[in-house]
């Protein structure tokens, strides 16, 4: 399938839920890569303890030098890390009430498919605003009791302005934002 998306042009995005082994020779096929802190480990033969704050970006590298274009691990109350070639970071969690978890990866996943989306209509891509909007569109999910009742809509997620860990001065290393579209 990922394969038959590419030579059709087609962008891949793979939420490795629940995390299997991928053949090498297909993360060239991947767009996006969105794993959590365990399929992380899994998928790249480390174990569950060795994958944390000091070792995110060794990780998305390893994603990364297997020719997977986008990486992002979500990281729960913690946010989630990110990576492109040559752009790293960080984006804290919002800080929110949590009344009820269901459903936040999946909205986490949702958010930043539709992100891109947009973007790339747009002809720009800025990996770093597709993950603050799903890590917007998360929080606004764990307010609420439920998986469906829980998903924001857009302009709920657009009109959050919740406080957070400044993700602004998490994001390094080379960061070119809003660039234009590769394929």
């Amino acid at each position: 399938m990922m394969k038959t998306a590419a030579e059709a042009k087609i962008d891949f995005l793979l939420n490795a839920a629940p995390a299997n082994q991928i053949l090498t020779r297909l993360y060239p096929f991947i767009t996006h890569l969105l794993l959590s802190e365990t399929e992380a480990a899994t998928m790249s033969g480390r174990e569950r303890d060795e994958v944390h704050k000091e070792t995110w970006k060794e990780v998305t590298q390893d994603f990364l030098g297997r020719v997977a274009k986008n990486v992002v691990i979500t990281l729960g109350a913690q946010g989630a890390y990110s990576a492109r070639e040559g752009e790293y970071g960080h984006i804290p969690a919002f800080t929110v009430k949590v009344v009820d978890c269901t459903g936040a990866g999946d909205t986490f996943t949702g958010a930043y498919a539709t992100e891109y989306l947009r973007q790339k209509r747009q002809g720009r891509w800025d990996i770093r605003a597709a993950v603050i909007y799903a890590c917007k569109a998360a929080a606004l999910t764990i307010t609420k009791i439920g998986a469906q009742e829980g998903i924001p809509w857009m302009d709920e997620i657009q009109d959050f302005h919740g406080p957070a860990d400044a993700p602004s001065r998490s994001f390094s290393e080379g960061s070119i934002l809003g660039t234009p579209l590769e394929r």
